[in-house]
């Protein structure tokens, strides 16, 4: 079957490699850049996983995180982490594949209004769905969910304000 090289040369699947031939030119630029964005990902998701192995508890305001793994696992899962970092250092390097570069502002630009669409999904108006709502309830909740949707909307602007893209 036909595909596309890198330089858009037509070539046959099954050919056998020459000592010339690099990896990276078995990927057309669309191909390079499907496999770098799932790469992207796995790595993002490793680095979250890394992280969770590191913070241990985590006491929030509304929330808590325990840390309930024995240290064999969490040795385990590090040493498969550092594997997959490594497996993902020689694809990049194979494959010639571009670096991304995430930007703290661009995360906090899109993470801001999301919050600030769940806050204001939980007015009392809104909670009204799940039953009649007592009368006292919106000049008891309302006012808090405001302040909270104007801070998150104010950190998005703040950001949008100071950050160019």
């Amino acid at each position: 079957m036909p595909y596309l090289s890198r330089e858009g040369d037509q070539k046959q699947l099954g050919e056998p490699l020459k000592a010339s031939d690099s990896p990276r030119q078995f990927l057309n630029p669309y191909q390079k850049n499907a496999l770098r964005i799932s790469l992207v990902l796995v790595e993002k998701g490793v680095f979250e996983l890394d992280h969770i192995l590191s913070s241990g508890n985590h006491h929030g305001i509304l929330f808590e995180v325990q840390d309930d793994l024995a240290e064999e696992a969490k040795a385990g899962i590090r040493q498969h982490i550092h594997e997959i970092r490594e497996i993902l250092r020689e694809m990049k390097e194979q494959f010639q594949l571009d670096l991304e570069i995430d930007k703290n502002s661009r995360a906090i630009f899109g993470k801001a209004p999301l919050l600030w669409e769940i806050v204001t999904n939980t007015d009392a108006g809104r909670l009204r769905g799940y039953s009649e709502i007592d009368p006292g309830l919106k000049d008891l909740l309302d006012p808090s969910i405001e302040r909270l949707g104007h801070l998150l909307l104010s950190m998005h602007d703040w950001i949008s304000k100071n950050e160019p893209f």
